[in-house]
C-alpha cells in the first residue's frame, strides 16, 4: 500500500511539497518540491511517472480526501479495473488468499482522514524535525518583520533564487538518509518490520504486493497508461523559477558575492538575508526599468478533472489527425466515476 499526501508547512511560503511511502517498508517511493507539487494534475504525473518506472501498481493506495486525489485515484482504479482482476496473496502463513479489485473504487483505494493516513503523517512528522522545522521558523520571522511578503512578486522571486536550491537539495539528502537508515525492533510494538527501508522495500524475503504491468508494452495497460500519461508529458512539477529569471538571478547573486558553498551553520541568525534584500532591490529595479524579458515565477498548473479531460481529448483530437476521436470510454468513466464516490465518501 502507497500511503500519499502534501505537507503544507511551507505552502505558504511557496513550496509545496508532496510525497508517497510504502506502508510496509517506510520507503519514500517519491518526494516532489515545486509551485505545483500538490496540484491534482501534477499528482497524477508523479503517480503515472512512478507507475511506469518501477512498471507495477500498488495493491492499495491511500489518502486523506484532499481536492488532489480524484484524478491519481482515478488512474489507480482504472488500471485495477483492466486486470488482472482477480489477485492471489499468501499470509505469513503460507495460506493462499484471491482478492478481486476493479469493481469499485474502495476496492483499491483507501480513503481516511490524515490522522489515519499514519505512515505518511508519521513520517512528515520526521521531515520536521530532521529538516524543514528550521526552514519554518526562518521564514516565518522573515514574514513576522516585513521582510518578506507573500503576496509581493520581487520577495518571492528572491526567495525562491536563494533558498529554494538549498531547501530542494537538504530534503533530497534527507529522504536518502531516511530510506538507508535502520528502523530499530520496538519491544511495544511487535508488529513494525525493522530494517532499512530502501532494502526491505526491495526485499525478496517477503511477497512482492504490487500488481506488475505486461512484459509487453503493447499489452492494454501499458496503452492505458500511455494514453493518461502524454498530456501530462510537459507539465513542471519542480522547478520554481522560468529559466531566463533564474539564471539572470544567479548573475546578480555572484555580482553581490553570494556563495551557495558556506555552510548555513556557519552565519545561522542572519542566513543569506543581506543577500536576500539585495536580491529583491535588483528585481524590483528591473521590474520598475519595464525591461524585457520580464522577471517572473514559474506557473502553477492548476485546474482539476475538468481541464485534465480537456487536456485529454484535445490530445486525442491532434493523434487522430483531427477526426475528433473521442477519450477512451475506460478512462472518462473511470474519472466520473472517482469523481460520485469521493462525493459519497
Amino acid at each position: 500500500m502507497w500511503s500519499l499526501d502534501g505537507y503544507e508547512k511551507l505552502k505558504k511560503f511557496g513550496f509545496q511539497i508532496y510525497a508517497c511511502i510504502d506502508a510496509y517498508s517506510r520507503c519514500i517511493i517519491w518526494f516532489y518540491i515545486g509551485r505545483s507539487a500538490t496540484t491534482s494534475m501534477s499528482i497524477l504525473k508523479q503517480f503515472l511517472e512512478t507507475v511506469r518506472h518501477l512498471r507495477m501498481r500498488p495493491f492499495f493506495t491511500r489518502s486523506d480526501h484532499g481536492t488532489e486525489t480524484p484524478l491519481w485515484a482515478a488512474a489507480q482504479a482504472t488500471l485495477a479495473k483492466i486486470g488482472p482482476r482477480k489477485l492471489k496473496f499468501i499470509d505469513s502463513d503460507g495460506i493462499e488468499y484471491y482478492y478481486a479489485q476493479g469493481d469499485r473504487l474502495s476496492s483499491c483505494y483507501i480513503y481516511g482522514p490524515s490522522k489515519r493516513n499514519i505512515r505518511i503523517e508519521s513520517w512528515w512528522r520526521q521531515l520536521r524535525q530532521g529538516a524543514t522545522d528550521r526552514w519554518i521558523v526562518f521564514f516565518n520571522e522573515l514574514a513576522g518583520y516585513a521582510i518578506f511578503k507573500e503576496d509581493n512578486k520581487a520577495d518571492q522571486i528572491a526567495l525562491y533564487a536563494i533558498y529554494g536550491p538549498l531547501i530542494q537539495d537538504e530534503l533530497a539528502q534527507f529522504v536518502t538518509l531516511w530510506n538507508g537508515h535502520r528502523i530499530r525492533n520496538q519491544k511495544n510494538r511487535p508488529h513494525v518490520v525493522s530494517g532499512i527501508p530502501q532494502d526491505l522495500y526491495h526485499s525478496t524475503d517477503a511477497p512482492n504486493w504490487g500488481v506488475p504491468l505486461s512484459d509487453d508494452e503493447e499489452a492494454p495497460d501499458w496503452q492505458l497508461i500511455n494514453d493518461m500519461y502524454e498530456p501530462l508529458a510537459d507539465l513542471d512539477m519542480e522547478s520554481l523559477l522560468p529559466e531566463f529569471t533564474m539564471n539572470w538571478c544567479q548573475e546578480r547573486l555572484e555580482e553581490i558575492g553570494f556563495d551557495t558553498r558556506i555552510d548555513l551553520q556557519d552565519n545561522p541568525e542572519k542566513l543569506f538575508v543581506r543577500e536576500f534584500l539585495l536580491l529583491r532591490d535588483l528585481i524590483e529595479a528591473y521590474d520598475e526599468a519595464g525591461l524585457q524579458p520580464a522577471l517572473d515565477l514559474t506557473p502553477i498548473h492548476r485546474g482539476g478533472t475538468k481541464e485534465y479531460e480537456r487536456l485529454l481529448q484535445q490530445n486525442y483530437t491532434t493523434d487522430s489527425n483531427f477526426s475528433g476521436d473521442a477519450i477512451p470510454q475506460d478512462i472518462q468513466e473511470q474519472i466520473q466515476n472517482t469523481e460520485r464516490e469521493d462525493l459519497e465518501l
